[in-house]
Parts: structure tokens; C-alpha cells; sequence
């Protein structure tokens, strides 16, 4: 044990004494580290980061060497238990290693800012070195006595080494103990120290890392900073203070032909001739001096092309607040100076332009204020000075226009006034407008025009001369407009008097004719009539005309049935057509709308001047009159043309130029030969522009013309449209020779339904018959009325005789008056082809065809011509409540108009002038009063007025028509605004006094006013036959006899078998139109209705049609009001045509 004991002395006192030697060598160690630190600089985070910015080696500070000293210190502390200084020397190191720290964490935050310079200086600064300073010191004091306590522990272990060789076992035992203790704390100072190490190596990796990861940031930046650079279409430079190029971009390579090596590090004078270096170095002088940036402008020259650069140069400041660089961009504006020198030419051409104008003018911006002007603008308005001025607001000249009094439309100067005006200005659209400047009487146009860019250009106009004139062309347009209504006035006065005493020739050639006469004195008669109803038209178009060139002709609008009128023209000028032997057709087409809203009187008139003129200028050969749909029906409106196409003389070319002027003639001989007032043609052209169309004409001399009227009219809303008849399933042959009417006719049968073949000839018809006989058997055989008569009638009779032909109907087209030949042969229907009208036609051939008995529109033509008609005396007329007043201050027209109305079978009482009518309507009774307008003492207008006032008390009203010979709108307008009902023209017309007679007479009260004439008239030739009721014609008669006359012409037999078939089926018509009536069911009531309306139509029966009609409408809205109110008098009509019918056939 003791061996143990001593074996473990000796073992530490030999651990003592190495350690003793190895503190010795540790010291030695310190020693050399320390001197290290104190010869060399700190090592630091932030000297690493300004290393890494700034990329140089002079600031990387010794920082490992310093860690290394503090851990060699802290382990010689560890084994030098009694050295404070040590101590001291450590914790002074601490501190200055947390000093250092805070530094680096500011000169961090400063770098962060790129602010190198400041976290330089700070890492460098006095107060740092100082504290570097305090740490030499202590850290010198300290190890002095470190080697000091050294030596002392050294010479101590040697005699503990000589005292041990002699010492007790307990010294021994407890330096063992010692040493024991001293290896464990020694152990433990070593793990603190490797730990450290491992922190610190991790530390200084992370540093590392960081450190790379920034400098890789910094080449990115670098590398697209200098991208940018190159890319620039400037040059770009940076000098340094000296004038150094420290940078320069490609375009400056590429302007200046250099490279980048013989640029930077270098100054202007190495590469720049002495002549441009002076300049630019003023200008790096001003900005070095000044610290502005200074913009400049210089040429050079490249490839062969003198440049010029913009250039802006710009210092760069430092910390310290003074110019440590500048740099300069360069940019190439070669081209926009070109532009800028063209624009400078051009402003000077404009202004050079402006200056010259006769017309002012002026620029305002998009703040309306002047941007430009002209002199010429100044010297037109003449305004104050200082009201215009280049940059000032128009608001002052507006202002300075309206204190003046210049604006003409201004009422009151404010300033909602000058604001309207302003506005004008600013908006995007053109305005225009006049001013009038008083002191110099002159009148200016103003035109404004909106820029793109925002403001306007506003042109100035001097229009004096203008305005007078337009002046003197008003004050021209006003004698004119006087003139013509002078002239108006004139030619309406003078047709009124004109029109009074023709009014009396033409009354009495009526009269007269109706008188007995030879054929010498018959011609003699027609010759007076047409001699004067020739003037007549001379004076209508002369009226027309006045009227047209008055702009006092107004259009009415009306619906018109196009039919009617075309028909209607055709069947007017049928009788010289036939005189003249020209075929006259007419052709309306059937999908034309079946009314129009138009004037009616004017679409005849323009028709039947066109026609007049086409079988006035036609010797031989044929005329068309036709109307055709042009397109569909587009917003409610249709497109109509009328044509008129003859085989006449023909135009010369050179007289189609004037064609339509008033008073032109193709030529004198023209005249001579066909007469005529050159005004009919020029009437139907301001017609047809009136009415919003045109009119023009194709002509071949020699060959024929076609005038077309091209008119958009409305398509009107009629409730009532006549039905045609429906032929559907019938195959008709028609035989016609007129290629015209062969390509329009079928139309009229296709369009109701039927098959239709078309052959050419006569010749024909056995074939085309033959053929179809076992396929689709002909209906009917029309045969057209190209072929006399006789031809046609000797070929049905041959046809008739063959078998192929039972069953076929014929129908025969014929013209003229050959009424005789047609009841020798009656086994065929005749359809008047003088002009051929589209329903008369499809209605003989349903009647041909067995599917409708004989019928005809309603002609309100009634035949008086040699029939004596009883006229009863005024009291029997009064009785009647038939008696007529008549007020007319011309004795002529008394005597005309007393005649007339005596022919119809009306008693009339005259006065002389309103006083008189006034006087004999206040005693007795009348049934009408016609008054003419225009009379002395009371005219027609202030009778009519005066009437209706004492009619308000009586509440009772007389039918008034007005009889006047002035046909102007405004007089017939007069009438109908007088209250008056009607009015008829001078000179009357016959037809027209009878029917406005019928329109207006109430129903006779009196039965004896019915009696039969006792005294009939002579026969009339035979071609001219008429059946004749002999009865008075007081009231309508129960059957019109002209309505079969027309078709049938005058054979009283074949009137008498209709009539009488009539009777039976009518009577059957009532008595099922009764029972459903009974039975509450109106559709069948209508449905009755319809079928009696139509056969009574058929035989003249027009009383009983007409209410039929009313019947039928009344069903089909299921109105009860009117069926009952109107049903009552259906048994009692009937009873009045049957009883007429048996007057007729039992004489």
C-alpha cells in the first residue's frame, strides 16, 4: 500500500513537473500569438463584408488570430489559478471583442446602404484604434506577469522536486491528490476549448457561405446592369474626378469608333481632337463647378452622316456633399431635328398661307384658348385690343362679340349667353354660325371644325355680298311668289268666269241630246260637246298649272283602288280609242296591293294625259295602259308603276330634252296637227314630283312611246275588299293574237286559281282541244278580240257541232257595239273587251264555267237619255220631302241646272241670290239646297252658316251641296268648313248631279211620286236599246237596268229571264238569312247576306245589295245593333224589286 502511495507521489510530481513544462512552452506560445495580434490588425465580420463589397484585400483584418490568442489566454487563466492579470487581460478582450461586435452590426446597416465609405471609416476610425490600444496594453501587462508567476512556479517545482526526494509519505499521498485534481480540472478546460472550436469553425462557414452567396448577387447585378447598358439606343458615360472614363456603354463604341479598352482609364484628350475637346471640357468644367446638370447639343460625324446628339450631363455627389463623378447620356435626335426644321418650313408656308387668305381664321387648344391666327382674322372682327392674343382665353373675344351687340340671336347679354357660345366651341362636332358687325355692316360666317388632338379651327368668312345677294334674290322671290299669286288669283277668276258660261254650253249640249235629232244633227251636237269639253281641259290644265307653280295644289290622301283608276282612265278614253280604231288595253296586276293611300284625282289625271297623248298621237295600232307592282312591300310601303306604251309617231331624241317643259311641243307641225297646250306632260312631271316619284320616257320615231311613273306609296288598311271569283280545278284555253295581252292576261285566271293554256290563232283551238280531251278536258275557250265577231261566232257554232267540244264553254272577247250579232247567237257569254277589265273578265268566266251567275261592280250610271221622267210639282215634291232650293245669281246656270234636275225627275224652286234662298228655306221645306258660292248680297258660304245656326233650335240638318266653278282646294276646303256636306263642280255633269242627288235625297214620303210615266218615248236604234223601268227615277230605282246592260247590252228578253230566275233563289236567300236571324247565329246571317249581295248585285237589285252588304259585315263582327236595326227592311226591299221585276215583265 504504501508502495502504491509512493509509486502515485512520484507518478505526480513527474505529472507536476511536465505540466509545469508544458505551461512553460504554452506560455512561449501566448507570447508569439500574443505579438501577432498586437503587430497586426483585428479580423472582423465587417472587414470581411467591406472585403467582399469592395473587393480588396487590404481591409481583411486578422480576426482568426485574435480568437486564437483569447482561447490561448483563457487556458493559461485556467492553469494559473493566481494570476489576476490574466483575468484582467481576458475580460479587457471581452470587452473589446463586444465593442468591436456593436461596431460591426452599425458598419453592417451602413454597407446595406452602400454607404462603403462611412462603415470604412467607422471600422477604422480613432476611438476604434484606441480600444485596440487599452487592449495591447493590458494584454502586454498581463503576459509580462505571466512569465513572471512562470519562472516562480518553475523555481517552487524544483524544490518540491528536491524535497520530495526526501519528504514524508503524506506529501506524497497528497501531491497525488493533487495532481489527481489538477488533471480532472484540466480536462474540463480542454472540453470548453474543443467545444468553442466547433462553434467557431461553424460560424466562420456560415460567414463563408454568406459571403459567396452576396458576391454571386453582386455579379448578377453586374452582368445586367452592363446588359442594360448595351442596349441603350443612348450613349452612356461616367468619368470619375479627374475626367477618368470609368464606364462606357456599346452605342458609345459605336458613335465615337472606339472600344472600350481605349476608352476607359483614360481621358478626352487621348482619343478626342483638340477641336472638340475644348467644348465638352466646359462643359465637364460647369458641372464639376456647379454640381447642375447641363443639357447641350453638338453634331459628329458618322458613316459619312452628320448626327446630332442631345446630351445631359449629370454630377454624382458623395457623402461629404461634393462631386466625386458625373456621368452623361448622349441621345441621337438627327432625326427629329430634320422634323423639327420640315415643321419650321410648314409653319412658315401656313403662316405665309394664312397671311394671304381672304378668310380669317383661327386655332383655340383644347382650354380654348388662341393657339393661332391670322391678320385677316383681326381685320374682319375688328375687336378691342387685347381682346385676342396668342395663349388668351376666346372666352374675351365672345364677350367682347356679344357687349357689341354682334350675335343676332341674342336677346339679353348674361352669361348662360356667353357659356351656350363657349360650348359651341368645345364640342366634337361642326357648328356654324354668322355674325354681323355694325360699324362696317358686314355679315360673317363662322365655321368651326373639331381638331382630333382636343380644340378646334374655326374659318371666318366675310358673306356680305352674300347676304345682299340673297337679299335681293328673297326680295326677287317675293315679286315672284306676289306674281304668281297675282296670276293664281287672275287664272282662278278667269276660269270661274270662263267656266260659267261653258258651265251653260256644255248643260244644254246635254240637254239637247237628249231631245229627238237626225244623225246630221247628232253629229253636229257631239262636235259642239267635244269642242267644249276640249276647252274645258285647256282651262283645267291651266288652272292645274297656276296652281303648281303657286305651290297651292295640295295632294289628298285617300285610299285608291289602282284598278279603279287604271280601269276607269281606259274605260274614259275607250270612246276615241274606238273612233280612231286603236286597241286599248288595260293591265292591272294582281298581286299589286288592292289599295294604296294616294290622291286618286291626281293619279287619274297623270294617266289620262299620258293616255290622252298616246291615242291622240296614235293613227293606227294599239295603246297599253298598265299598272305593275315593283318589289314586295317593305315598312307598309309599295313600289307602283304606271305605264302608258303606244304604237304612235314616236319622239325625235332632240326633243326629249324639253319634253316636259310647260308649253313644249315636239314641234310646230305637231301642234298644227294634233293641238294641244304643251302643258299636260309638264303637269304629270310636277304631279309625279309632288307625289315623291318620277317619270321618264323610252321613245323610237316612228315606232311608238312608253312613258313609265315610278311612285313608293303606302299600302292602306281597307277592311273591305272586293272577293273575285275562285276558279279553281277550271282549264281554260285562251285563244289570243295580241302578244302583249297573251303574257298578261293568263295572269288574271292563275292568280284565281285556274290552269291556263295560251294558243295564238284561232286556228288552234280545234287541236288544243283535241289533245287535252284525254288528259285535262278544257273548261272554257276564251277567244279574244283581235278576230271580228262574225269569225268567232261561225267558229263556235262549228265547234259545237263536233262531239270532242260537249261540255266546253266559249267565251267571246269583243269590242264596239255589236250587241245585235251577240243575241243572234246567244249559245256563248260575251265580255266587253273596250277596254277589258280584270273583274268584268274573271267573272264571265266563272259565268262561262257555270259558277256564278251574270254579275258586275255597280255602275252608278244610270240611263236617262230619251226617257221622259215624270217631275212632280213643287207641293207633290214638298209633300214627298223631295223638293229642292237652288241658289244661283246666273241666269244660265238657273236654266242648265233646272233642266237637269227636271231630266232626273227632281222639282226645284230657284232664288237669286242667300238673301232669297234664306227668305223661301225659312218657309218652306226642302230636301237639299244647292247654292252656289259665290253670290251677291249673301254668298253660299254665310247662307250655309246662318242655315246651320237656326238649325241648332230646330235640331234638324239639310243636306247642302255646294255648286261652284272653282275647283282650287282652298275654295273646296272653304266649303266643307262652312259646314256645307258636298260639292259639285261647274259645269255639272249629269251623272255626278244624280248621284250626289241619290247620296243625299232622304226616301220619298209620298207613294204618288212613284207613279209610272205615262207617256213613253220613241224606240231608240236598236244597238242602243235600253231596258227601262217606267217609273220616276225620283228615288233609287230597286233595280238599276244598266248594270245588265253592260254585259248583256239592251236585249229586253234576255233581260226579262234573268230578272225572273232572280226572283225564286233571292226569296230563298231572305227566307235563310230570317232563320238565322231567329236562331241568334250571326256567322249564318253574314254568310246569307253574302250570297243575296251577290246575285242582287249581278241584276242591278243595288238597294238590296247594299244592305246585304251591311248585313254580311254586321255577321261576320257579330254585331246585333245593325242586324237588328237593318233586318226589319230586307222583306220589304225584296217585295220593291220583285214588284219591279213584275212591272217589267207584265208591261
Amino acid at each position: 500500500m504504501l508502495s502504491l502511495v509512493l509509486l502515485a507521489g512520484f507518478g505526480g510530481l513527474f505529472y507536476a513537473q511536465s505540466e509545469v513544462r508544458h505551461s512553460v512552452d504554452r506560455l512561449g506560445k501566448l507570447t508569439i500569438n500574443a505579438e501577432r495580434i498586437l503587430t497586426g490588425d483585428l479580423r472582423s465580420t465587417t472587414a470581411v463584408r467591406l472585403a467582399a463589397s469592395l473587393q480588396s484585400d487590404r481591409y481583411i483584418l486578422n480576426y482568426q488570430d485574435f480568437q486564437d490568442a483569447k482561447y490561448d489566454l483563457l487556458s493559461a487563466i485556467s492553469t494559473q489559478q493566481k494570476s489576476g492579470k490574466l483575468k484582467q487581460a481576458f475580460l479587457a478582450m471581452e470587452e473589446i471583442q463586444s465593442e468591436i461586435e456593436d461596431a460591426e452590426a452599425e458598419a453592417i446597416s451602413l454597407i446595406d446602404e452602400e454607404k462603403w465609405e462611412e462603415a470604412l471609416e467607422l471600422v477604422t476610425e480613432p476611438a476604434f484604434r484606441r480600444q485596440k490600444g487599452i487592449y495591447r496594453a493590458n494584454l502586454s501587462s498581463a503576459l509580462r506577469e505571466m512569465i513572471l508567476d512562470g519562472e516562480q512556479q518553475a523555481e517552487q517545482a524544483r524544490r518540491l522536486s528536491q524535497a520530495a526526494q526526501y519528504g514524508v509519505l503524506a506529501t506524497l499521498v497528497l501531491l497525488a491528490l493533487i495532481g489527481w485534481l489538477y488533471s480532472r480540472n484540466m480536462q474540463t478546460a480542454l472540453d470548453r476549448q474543443r467545444e468553442l472550436a466547433v462553434h467557431l469553425e461553424d460560424a466562420n462557414k456560415n460567414l463563408d457561405q454568406r459571403v459567396k452567396d452576396r458576391t454571386a448577387e453582386l455579379d448578377e447585378s453586374r452582368t445586367l446592369f452592363k446588359s442594360v447598358l448595351d442596349n441603350m439606343p443612348a450613349v452612356v458615360f461616367l468619368k470619375d474626378r479627374d475626367g477618368v472614363y470609368q464606364l462606357i456603354n456599346s452605342r458609345y463604341e459605336e458613335i465615337y469608333d472606339v472600344t472600350l479598352d481605349e476608352v476607359v482609364g483614360k481621358k478626352l484628350e487621348d482619343f478626342v481632337p483638340e477641336s472638340e475637346i475644348q467644348s465638352l471640357a466646359d462643359i465637364d468644367s460647369r458641372v464639376f463647378e456647379t454640381g447642375d446638370v447641363v443639357e447641350s447639343e453638338h453634331v459628329r460625324e458618322y458613316k459619312g452622316e452628320i448626327l446630332t446628339l442631345a446630351s445631359v450631363m449629370f454630377p454624382i455627389i458623395g457623402a461629404n456633399g461634393e462631386v466625386t463623378a458625373y456621368g452623361g447620356v448622349e441621345l441621337d435626335i438627327t432625326e427629329r431635328k430634320k422634323a423639327e426644321e420640315s415643321l419650321t418650313v410648314k409653319e412658315a408656308q401656313l403662316r405665309a398661307a394664312m397671311d394671304n387668305m381672304t378668310d380669317g381664321i383661327y386655332v383655340l387648344d383644347s382650354d380654348q384658348n388662341y393657339s393661332l391666327y391670322n391678320q385677316r382674322y383681326l381685320d374682319l372682327v375688328k375687336l378691342p385690343e387685347g381682346a385676342v392674343s396668342l395663349g388668351a382665353s376666346v372666352e374675351h373675344a365672345v364677350r367682347a362679340h356679344a357687349m357689341r351687340g354682334d350675335y343676332r340671336d341674342m336677346d339679353e347679354l348674361s352669361d348662360s349667353f356667353i357659356e351656350a357660345r363657349l360650348q359651341g366651341l368645345a364640342t366634337n362636332e361642326a357648328v356654324e354660325t354668322e355674325l354681323q358687325i355694325d360699324e362696317t355692316s358686314t355679315a360673317i360666317s363662322i365655321r368651326k371644325a373639331p381638331m382630333t388632338s382636343g380644340g378646334a379651327v374655326v374659318v371666318l368668312s366675310d358673306i356680305s355680298e352674300r347676304k345682299r345677294a340673297e337679299q335681293a334674290l328673297m326680295d326677287a322671290r317675293d315679286a315672284a311668289e306676289e306674281a304668281t299669286k297675282a296670276k293664281a288669283s287672275f287664272l282662278a277668276t278667269m276660269s270661274h268666269e270662263i267656266r260659267t258660261p261653258m258651265g251653260g254650253v256644255i248643260g244644254m249640249v246635254d240637254i239637247l241630246g237628249e231631245t229627238e235629232m237626225d244623225d246630221d244633227q247628232q253629229q253636229m251636237l257631239r262636235t259642239v260637246k267635244d269642242s267644249a269639253h276640249a276647252l274645258l281641259t285647256i282651262i283645267n290644265d291651266i288652272l292645274d298649272f297656276s296652281k303648281i307653280e303657286a305651290g297651292k295644289l295640295d295632294l289628298e290622301e285617300i285610299p285608291v283602288s289602282l284598278r279603279e283608276v287604271v280601269e276607269g282612265v281606259g274605260e274614259a278614253m275607250a270612246v276615241n280609242a274606238r273612233n280612231k280604231q286603236i286597241s286599248l288595253s288595260v293591265f292591272v296586276d294582281p298581286d299589286l296591293p288592292p289599295f294604296v293611300i294616294s290622291d286618286q284625282v291626281r293619279l287619274r289625271q297623270i294617266l289620262y294625259n299620258l293616255g290622252g297623248n298616246a291615242v291622240k298621237f296614235t293613227e293606227r295600232g294599239k295603246v297599253l295602259i298598265r299598272a305593275d307592282q315593283i318589289g314586295g312591300v317593305e315598312n307598309g310601303r309599295v313600289g307602283v308603276r304606271l305605264q302608258v306604251i303606244d304604237e304612235g309617231i314616236g319622239i325625235p331624241e332632240k326633243a326629249r330634252a324639253t319634253l316636259f317643259q310647260a308649253f313644249s311641243q315636239v314641234d310646230e307641225s305637231t301642234t298644227r296637227r294634233f293641238g294641244g297646250t304643251g302643258l299636260g306632260l309638264s303637269i304629270c312631271q310636277r304631279l309625279t314630283e309632288l307625289m315623291g316619284g318620277m317619270i321618264d320616257v323610252e321613245s323610237v320615231e316612228g315606232k311608238g312611246s312608253a312613258f313609265s311613273v315610278s311612285l313608293s306609296l303606302p299600302v292602306a288598311d281597307q277592311a273591305i275588299v272586293d272577293e273575285e271569283e275562285d276558279l279553281a280545278g277550271l282549264n281554260i284555253l285562251l285563244a289570243i293574237g295580241d302578244a302583249d295581252l297573251a303574257s298578261l292576261l293568263p295572269r288574271y285566271l292563275t292568280c284565281n286559281n285556274a290552269r291556263v293554256e295560251v294558243i295564238d290563232s284561232l286556228e288552234g283551238i280545234t287541236q288544243a282541244v283535241a289533245a287535252a280531251k284525254y288528259d285535262q278536258a278544257f273548261d272554257v275557250v276564251v277567244m279574244g278580240s283581235e278576230w271580228p265577231l262574225d269569225d268567232k261566232i261561225d267558229l263556235v257554232k262549228r265547234l259545237k257541232a263536233e262531239t270532242e267540244f260537249e261540255g266546253v264553254r266559249f267565251l267571246i272577247a269583243c269590242r264596239g257595239r255589236s250587241k245585235r250579232k251577240r243575241l243572234e247567237f246567244p249559245e256563248a257569254i260575251y265580255v266587253d273587251a273596250d277596254p277589258l277589265q280584270r273583274t268584268s273578265f274573271v267573272r264571265s268566266v266563272a259565268i262561262a264555267a257555270g259558277r256564278a251567275s251574270p254579275e258586275v261592280e255597280y255602275n252608278a250610271d244610270t240611263d236617262t237619255k230619251k226617257t221622259a221622267k215624270y217631275v212632280p210639282t213643287v207641293e207633290e215634291a214638298e209633300a214627298a220631302g223631295q223638293l229642292i232650293l237652288l241658289a244661283e245669281d246666273n241666269l244660265t246656270n238657273q236654266d242648265v241646272i233646272r233642266r237637269q234636275l227636271g231630266l232626273l225627275g227632281y222639282a226645284v224652286e230657284i232664288a237669286n241670290d242667300g238673301v232669297e234662298a234664306l227668305m223661301l228655306q225659312k218657309s218652306k221645306s226642302y230636301a237639299i239646297l244647292l247654292t252656289d258660292c259665290h253670290m251677291p248680297n249673301i254668298d253660299g258660304f254665310k247662307l250655309t252658316r246662318l242655315i246651320r245656326e237656326a238649325e241648332l233650335d230646330a235640331n234638324d240638318r239639310m243636306p247642302i251641296i255646294a255648286i261652284t266653278a272653282s275647283v282650287m282646294k282652298e275654295d273646296v276646303d272653304a266649303c266643307f268648313e262652312a259646314d256645307m256636306d258636298d260639292y259639285l263642280s261647274k259645269p255639272l255633269d249629269m251623272e255626278k248631279l244624280k248621284e250626289r242627288l241619290v247620296k243625299w235625297m232622304p226616301q220619298s214620303t209620298d207613294a204618288t211620286i212613284d207613279a209610272v210615266d205615262p207617256s213613253p218615248t220613241t224606240d231608240s236604234p236598236e244597238d242602243d236599246a235600253v231596258v227601262s223601268a217606267d217609273v220616276s227615277d225620283v228615288g233609287p230605282a230597286p233595280v238599276d237596268p244598266a248594270a245588265l246592260k253592260s254585259v248583256f247590252g239592251d236585249d229586253e228578253e234576255t233581260f226579262r229571264e234573268i230578272l225572273s230566275e232572280f226572283v225564286g233563289p233571292a226569296t230563298a236567300n231572305v227566307d235563310e238569312i230570317m232563320a238565322a236571324f231567329h236562331d241568334k247565329a250571326a256567322p249564318q246571317v253574314g254568310g246569307a247576306a253574302h250570297k243575296l249581295k251577290s246575285s242582287s248585285r249581278s241584276v242591278g237589285a243595288n238597294i238590296l245589295a247594299d244592305l246585304c252588304a251591311e248585313l254580311e259585315a254586321a255577321g261576320k263582327s257579330g254585331d246585333w245593333e245593325i242586324i237588328d236595326n237593318r233586318i226589319t227592311l230586307l222583306p220589304k226591299i225584296l217585295q220593291d224589286v220583285t214588284d219591279y221585276i213584275d212591272n217589267i215583265n207584265n208591261p
